[in-house]
């Protein structure tokens, strides 16, 4: 039981502490403010969620969307992962504001799907692995910075 507390412990603390995931920091302040505020919110709800179901947690779409959006900057994304940038896009964004109707991608096929699950282990993983040093102020914050 108490293992089990620590391991619960430690998902709620990366949740609030893990740095952002992007797939390249020249364009990481394209990502808007409020997007990493809703990062650290999806994070705790996908912390709870996982827990309550017994499995392993993932990064959530907001933290996946974080990733693409530098990503998208550095070449023109293929068909899937220009599907599942959209796809992102009108499910975070769209609640916020009005968007262009090529963002309306309702749903995924089970590729893309897969695509999507992938990356956000991976993102998650790279997360978990992370080990800030000792020194690291909340405002110097570190963008763990890696191509998958």
């Amino acid at each position: 039981m108490a293992d089990k507390t620590k391991t619960h412990i430690k998902q709620l603390v990366t949740a609030i502490a893990a740095p952002l995931v992007v797939g390249n920091a020249g364009w990481s302040d394209l990502i808007p403010h409020w997007l990493r505020e809703q990062i650290i919110f999806d994070r705790l709800i996908e912390a709870m969620q996982s827990i309550k179901e017994n499995r392993d947690p993932v990064a959530t779409d907001s933290e996946a969307l974080a990733y693409l959006i530098p990503v998208s900057m550095l070449a023109p994304l293929d068909y899937d992962w220009a599907r599942i940038y959209l796809y992102l896009g009108k499910k975070i964004i769209g609640n916020r504001m009005e968007l262009p109707s090529e963002f309306d991608i309702d749903e995924l096929s089970s590729w893309e799907q897969q695509l999507l699950q992938d990356l956000k282990r991976w993102i998650y993983n790279k997360q978990a692995k992370y080990k800030p040093p000792t020194n690291t102020k909340e405002k110097d914050r570190v963008y763990i910075t890696e191509d998958k």
